[in-house]
């Protein structure tokens, strides 16, 4: 009867189409071509193939477009169209779920419920829109992001649900039908539930005040409903046709062994990589964050997972449709970025797999090239490789190489990705001391980029400062003066400009550095009665080379040359030396100490600080001119040496290299063994100290060092209480 009434009732109002599956097949695979189109530096293609699209699919795609120009440049602009389309995406994406839960034509999965395409869509724009909140740098809007973030986690967690429940089912019925068949336990390990799910509360605040996911919503309401049983099941393995962008998974390690997901559609593979992709990326992102925000995420029940998330980040790497080339680049810039500011790397087990257990605390070199030879052959009009090309190279200590790459042409329809190459070659000429070059470069950022014009000043002033010494050391009066005035009129526009970008109501950290620097010298000119060049201490170039942890990629001629330079400040060519304060000397110590470990003189500079730094009352680092900083990093300093004098590899070593990876246990038995235990906890102790130091200038930057290199001690803790 009540059937009979709802019959009744909806027959009189106009049902919205069913779904064409071949349309929908279309859309998907339409969509992801344009975004292929952005990968191989075609962005007009990409633009024009979506402008009649009007799927869900279609209006993700323009929104990704949008996003992507937003977070290379951040203009303000920009961010709003992008806004703006990713809120229609993400309204098209629960329009088109609720049909599909509706509507019994719609396609039916046997790992997803039915639309979960769409909520995938709907999860994306979603993190995407949450990314936009954060860059827009207003707590109003980090709310916002927090409830976009909500509501996709849980989207992504109802998917990842999904596959676990297809996965056990499929385990059942092998086990039933043979017993003897052994189960992965690497299947087991990357997909069970992401940390806190499904079993996570949430809090009354985020029940209160989070968007629901869209599946929640009530559907006793909808005018269309239909019995579970009636289900129609449809075979759609022959919609992987040839031509398929969904068909090719990449050529890696990974292809076989590493997913037991084994997608029977198009669609289905769309889900899985994205959603693996998503929520790898997410769970990545906050293992990052800052120990402070980390803290406060886990009040209301966020924890992140680095090694779950670069695991499912390799699996959706290995597809060769745009959330493929997504994967590939979020772990070329975390392994050759991220993990490339560390300097406490442990070396890749051959024998294991890239995504294994000690594996993800490594730096996968093989598995990396790998990636990024396919991915260039895929896309080989594209900007982007020949950009994570050179950052690899860098941190191979292979300068000269990486910088010939970023001296090529990057014009590209994709400014802010010109814009990110013309900054990392002001950073790689900065390391290999090309002063003329770094300092056109570093102006040329301040003309693509406006993010940071301060920081560009003054890296660009820094490098005039080290041509000014040089000059006047050659006798070359007029092109020393000429690069005085230079530097002095770049110093001062760096502070002109600090403060005009503010991060949720604070300046930059950066802006502050560069403040407190210009005025220091600008105090010191006036009290000695001399130029403000002049008045410069230890290089301010050496100085943020360390800063940007530059010297991890320089060759053993690099930091020599680093040496001689930070050396100036101490030799005859400085008049000034003797009357320098306490803070500019434990500078000058810090940085020398800094290239002697680089140069794996380890227990040279263990001594060097020891004797230079570490005795120094940290009170009288404080106040104004002064460089509260150094003390924190001058412990990290001790506790990085320490570690590589008990752990440095050996076999790496000749007298042209210097190792840049650990071993995995002591070195040394017996009574070495035993000293080196003993070297291990004090280094340990030493880095303690540092992470747990009071606020000081530049924290958050140095204390993500701190923090990465306590994780692989933390890690490693147990093997030498053996």
């Amino acid at each position: 009867m009540l059937r009979s009434w709802i019959s009744t009732k909806t027959s009189n109002l106009t049902s919205p189409p069913s779904f064409d599956r071949n349309a929908e097949l279309h859309d998907l695979e339409d969509a992801m071509k344009a975004i292929n189109l952005i990968f191989d530096d075609d962005i007009e293609g990409a633009e024009a193939s979506l402008v009649d699209g009007k799927s869900t699919f279609h209006q993700l795609s323009r929104a990704l477009i949008l996003f992507l120009r937003a977070s290379l440049g951040f203009e303000a602009e920009v961010m709003q169209q992008a806004v703006d389309t990713l809120a229609e995406a993400e309204a098209c994406s629960a329009r088109d779920l609720r049909r599909a839960q509706k509507d019994r034509s719609a396609y039916r999965s046997v790992v997803y419920e039915a639309g979960f395409e769409f909520a995938l869509c709907g999860a994306v724009a979603q993190l995407l829109s949450a990314v936009i909140a954060v860059f827009r740098e207003s707590l109003v809007e980090g709310m916002k992001a927090f409830l976009k973030l909500n509501s996709a986690y849980k989207t992504l967690q109802r998917i990842i649900d999904a596959e676990n429940a297809y996965l056990n089912k499929r385990r059942s019925d092998m086990a039933r039908t043979a017993p003897s068949t052994p189960i992965r336990s690497e299947f087991r390990s990357q997909f069970s539930s992401v940390p806190g799910s499904p079993t996570r509360q949430f809090t009354r605040w985020e029940k209160a005040n989070a968007t629901e996911p869209p599946w929640k919503e009530d559907l006793e309401d909808e005018d269309e409903f239909y019995d579970a049983e009636e289900e129609i099941q449809t075979d759609y393995s022959n919609e992987f046709n040839s031509g398929s962008i969904f068909t090719e998974t990449f050529q890696s390690p990974l292809n076989k062994e590493f997913d037991p997901i084994d997608p029977a559609s198009p669609s289905d593979a769309f889900v899985h990589s994205g959603a693996n992709f998503c929520m790898g990326l997410l769970l990545l992102m906050l293992a990052l964050v800052p120990p402070a925000l980390s803290k406060l995420l886990g009040i209301v029940g966020y924890k992140g997972d680095r090694k779950k998330g670069l695991r499912m980040l390799w699996s959706s790497s290995r597809y060769s449709n745009a959330i493929g080339a997504l994967a590939a680049l979020v772990l070329l810039a975390y392994y050759n970025g991220l993990m490339g500011a560390t300097d406490l790397i442990l070396p890749i087990d051959s024998k294991q797999p890239v995504w294994s257990e000690d594996n993800l605390d490594g730096y996968p070199a093989e598995q990396l090239g790998e990636l990024l030879n396919t991915i260039q052959k895929r896309f080989p009009r594209s900007k982007i490789w020949p950009l994570e090309q050179a950052r690899m190279l860098a941190l191979q200590r292979a300068l000269p190489a990486s910088l010939e790459i970023l001296k090529g042409d990057f014009t590209t329809p994709l400014k802010q990705l010109h814009a990110l190459a013309i900054f990392e070659r002001s950073l790689q000429a900065m390391y290999s001391h090309e002063y003329e070059l770094c300092t056109s470069s570093f102006k040329e950022c301040c003309k693509r980029n406006n993010w940071s014009h301060s920081l560009y000043m003054y890296c660009a002033a820094a490098s005039q400062v080290e041509l000014y010494r040089l000059a006047k050391l050659a006798g070359d009066t007029k092109h020393a003066e000429q690069h005085a005035a230079m530097a002095t009129s770049l110093f001062h526009n760096a502070k002109d400009k600090t403060g005009r970008r503010k991060a949720f109501g604070k300046q930059l950290p950066f802006d502050t550095f560069v403040a407190h620097k210009v005025n220091k010298w600008e105090s010191k000119a006036m009290a000695w009665g001399v130029s403000f060049i002049d008045a410069i201490g230890v290089s301010p170039l050496e100085e943020m080379i360390f800063l940007w942890n530059g010297f991890r990629k320089m060759s053993p001629d690099c930091l020599k040359i680093s040496l001689e330079r930070i050396s100036w400040s101490e030799s005859t060519s400085n008049p000034h030396w003797k009357g320098e304060e306490l803070s500019e000397k434990a500078l000058f110590t810090l940085l020398r100490a800094v290239v002697l470990r680089s140069l794996g003189q380890y227990g040279e500079a263990v001594t060097l600080l020891k004797d230079k730094l570490l005795y120094i009352d940290k009170t009288t680092l404080k106040g104004t001119n002064k460089e509260d900083w150094i003390l924190p990093a001058a412990y990290y300093e001790k506790g990085i040496n320490l570690w590589m004098m008990c752990h440095r590899d050996q076999t790496t070593e000749s007298k042209d290299t210097i190792p840049a990876y650990l071993t995995r246990s002591p070195t040394g038995i017996g009574e070495q063994g035993q000293a080196n235990k003993k070297l291990m906890r004090e280094s340990a102790q030493s880095l303690e100290k540092a992470a747990t130091w009071e606020g000081y200038m530049l924290d958050a930057r140095l204390g993500m060092r701190i923090e990465a290199a306590l994780d692989v001690i933390r890690k490693w803790r147990v093997e030498w209480d053996k």
